[in-house]
């Protein structure tokens, strides 16, 4: 499935609009009672709605239509799984209606059943294969299931037969940055935008694959964000209470990320740390999936709330009426984000923290949450829209799974073979990257390389990049080029196979090289002239780890070698790092939580100065 950290989908295209079928009409009565349904439908009023058809299938429950726009209802309402029978019956009565095939194809990629969604929409398409919408939702499984190569084709035919389709280029331009193809993926994210300006998820891609791009510089860079921020909507400055001194600060997390997902390992010691008896803890799940990591992070907030289904005037409205003072963003331009609401300054005070590594570009963004290494005073100011707060002890706090163990012996006194390592995305690595990498491999007689990203499950990556480092040199059986794992503990445990970790750049790991210093391997890293090519520096040096920390291409290949020639040194650093780890401040809670709560209490106290009673 396209990577929700990385980018995102655009709704799957489901019509709502009535359209005469070959069946028996409804009579006048039914026709205003379906025409009223499908009124409140459009206005989200859904019990009106079920109540409504309800009503019509006790009277023809044969009727297909009714049949669907039932399935439909219950999808809405995230109850997916509800609607199948609905859908079948519709089906069975009508059996080649392609909007009820395509619809259905929607549902079942929703409750999981996507390899079922591509033979209904393979149906369809045999049916009447000029429908763009069908083409579209076929894409969008293909993708699902990483045929990404497959889902582009599909797009380009939604694209074909309706050049227009503002959504199928943003998940075309999706496909392609899965495809680790950042540079066409950005002109599809482009081409959407500029197609419909008012389609933010277009936009925030385009900021975000940006990213990507190591020919882009600082001054680009921030520019990119800052034009794309001025097309989100705006509205008034709420009027913070005066009287919030005497009482316990209302700080709102906004996230599509509360599950599991990277943001969470970082998140989760803040929510559970923090001192209820001074800050009241409200959190908005801006995505319908919740699983076993939701539960647990709901047990640290005292208010939750799932607003999936929220628009953003109802969120800014619901987010008012909470009287939240602080509105802290975990998404910046990521997947399913929420920037519109802070655009629309839904609360007095509003700061980005964690799940983007830049500047979000929009003026009502007040703080930006960060650290000297990442950020450093008197370089980073010109390049963001927001102030920086810059936390003394470091901008993130890592809680590893001590019940994970790890191998504390080297692999090398196994194998009598250095093997480097990345679980990096693989769109980080890029063509720099794989040369840098090719040169230490070249130095390090008889070395190993394993990389590992879901990626690889695509044929024609695997061969991209087989055939790359084979261009530099680097024979393909020196590498081991491993796709999704998904048992997490059997994710951790390749790492016993590595012993020494390989950051990307100009886009550094986060999770990936806490997991690996986590697992006992030590991270290469390069210092770079951003934050997202800062950070890997921040973490090795919060764990005193800052002489594995380059600050030239050359100087990277250099200490990967010299490393790779101590085994000793490596050895005893293996079988002390996670100690090491769990004693730094990148993994305590308490100095964290502390050092954000005082953070949080200054941007009160500043705002009160200066705006008064």
């Amino acid at each position: 499935m396209v990577s929700k950290k990385m980018k995102k989908n655009k709704n799957v295209g489901v019509s709502l609009r009535h359209k005469v079928k070959k069946q028996k009409p409804l009579n006048a009565e039914l026709v205003q009672l379906s025409a009223l349904a499908s009124h409140y439908m459009q206005r989200q009023l859904f019990s009106q709605a079920q109540t409504l058809y309800r009503q019509i299938l006790e009277q023809r429950p044969n009727h297909a239509e009714t049949n669907q726009f039932m399935g439909l209802l219950l999808h809405q309402l995230n109850q997916s799984d509800l609607a199948i029978p609905y859908f079948e019956k519709a089906i069975k009565l009508d059996p080649n209606n392609t909007l009820i095939l395509g619809n259905y194809g929607v549902v079942l990629k929703k409750i999981g059943q996507v390899e079922e969604s591509l033979l209904i929409y393979e149906k369809a398409i045999k049916i009447n294969p000029k429908l763009s919408r069908i083409h579209y939702n076929l894409g969008i499984s293909l993708a699902a299931l990483t045929r990404y190569s497959e889902a582009v084709a599909s797009y380009d035919k939604a694209i074909k037969l309706e050049p227009g389709n503002a959504q199928a280029l943003n998940n075309r331009g999706n496909a392609l940055l899965n495809l680790c193809l950042p540079e066409r993926a950005r002109e599809s994210f482009s081409k959407a935008f500029s197609i419909d300006p008012s389609n933010l998820t277009s936009a925030s891609n385009v900021a975000m694959t940006s990213l990507y791009l190591p020919q882009i510089g600082p001054e680009e860079l921030f520019s990119i964000h800052k034009d794309i921020a001025a097309r989100f909507p705006s509205e008034t400055v709420p009027k913070l209470d005066s009287g919030k001194v005497s009482k316990r600060i209302r700080v709102g997390y906004i996230s599509s990320d509360f599950r599991t997902h990277s943001v969470a390992y970082f998140v989760k010691p803040l929510l559970k740390s923090h001192d209820k008896s001074r800050f009241d803890v409200y959190c908005y799940q801006t995505d319908a999936i919740t699983d076993d990591v939701t539960h647990q992070l709901r047990l640290y907030a005292e208010h939750w709330s799932n607003i999936a289904n929220l628009t953003v005037d109802m969120l800014v409205k619901r987010i008012r009426a909470d009287k939240i003072d602080i509105l802290v963003d975990l998404n910046g331009h990521s997947a399913n984000n929420r920037l519109a609401v802070f655009s629309m300054r839904a609360a007095p005070i509003q700061v980005t923290w964690l799940g983007y590594p830049y500047s979000t570009g929009l003026n009502t963004m007040d703080y930006r949450i960060s650290d000297n290494i990442t950020d450093p005073e008197g370089e980073s100011k010109a390049f963001h829209t927001e102030s920086v707060v810059r936390l003394p002890n470091g901008f993130l706090c890592y809680e590893g799974d001590p019940d994970i163990q790890y191998d504390s012996t080297l692999p090398s006194d196994r194998t009598s073979i250095i093997t480097f390592g990345s679980f990096n995305n693989l769109i980080k690595v890029n063509r720099e990257v794989v040369s840098v990498w090719s040169e230490i491999l070249k130095r390090v007689p008889n070395s190993r390389l394993i990389i590992k990203s879901k990626q690889f499950q695509e044929e024609s990556i695997l061969r991209q990049y087989m055939d790359l480092f084979e261009e530099f040199g680097i024979a393909k059986g020196r590498l081991d080029l491993i796709s999704y794992v998904e048992d997490r503990k059997k994710h951790m445990e390749l790492y016993s196979k590595i012993d020494i970790g390989l950051d990307t750049f100009p886009y550094n790991g986060t999770t990936t090289t806490c997991e690996a210093l986590w697992m006992g391997v030590p991270t290469v890293t390069m210092l770079g002239d951003r934050h997202p090519s800062r950070v890997g520096a921040y973490i090795m040096k919060a764990v005193g780890l800052g002489s594995f920390v380059a600050n030239s291409p050359q100087e990277y290949v250099d200490l990967a070698v010299r490393l790779a020639s101590d085994k000793g040194m490596l050895s005893g650093i293996r079988e002390n790092l996670r100690s090491r780890m769990q004693q730094s401040d990148l993994c305590n809670a308490k100095l964290f939580t502390e050092n954000m709560e005082v953070a949080f209490e200054l941007m009160i106290s500043k705002r009160e100065a200066t705006h008064g009673p």
